[in-house]
């Protein structure tokens, strides 16, 4: 989860109280932009639950929207456009010799015999 803290350090404790939820602690698992990632260990298994209902269900509308097919790609076009994209690591050298192949082999599978029928099998 994503909170707008300012001043916390990755690896610090913290104490998140959530509406509906309660206080779950968690610890700050990358800070960037006055944003804090949380990580959350919840130990009591119904605080966990809470929280996942809460995260994924809570103010969730279940009715189908009517969406015209040009719309929804507009949308999905502008959220790849403003997506934060950016390479983590370069990319390794690609090879600049020719194109290496395996020679071209043909390899024939003949049939097999039915395997042997157990005494204790059905129909046998």
């Amino acid at each position: 989860i994503a909170l707008a803290l300012d001043g916390l350090t990755v690896g610090e404790a913290v104490r998140v109280r959530v509406r509906g939820v309660g206080s779950i602690d968690g610890v700050v698992a990358r800070s960037r932009g006055g944003l804090a990632g949380i990580t959350f260990a919840a130990a009591d298994s119904a605080v966990r639950d809470r929280l996942i209902v809460r995260l994924f269900t809570a103010g969730r509308n279940t009715a189908m929207p009517r969406v015209s097919m040009w719309r929804a790609t507009r949308a999905l076009l502008a959220s790849i456009w403003v997506a934060d994209m950016h390479a983590v690591a370069p990319l390794p050298p690609q090879p600049t010799g020719p194109e290496t192949r395996l020679p071209a082999m043909t390899r024939v599978i003949g049939p097999t015999p039915d395997p042997v029928r157990r005494s204790g099998s059905a129909g046998g």
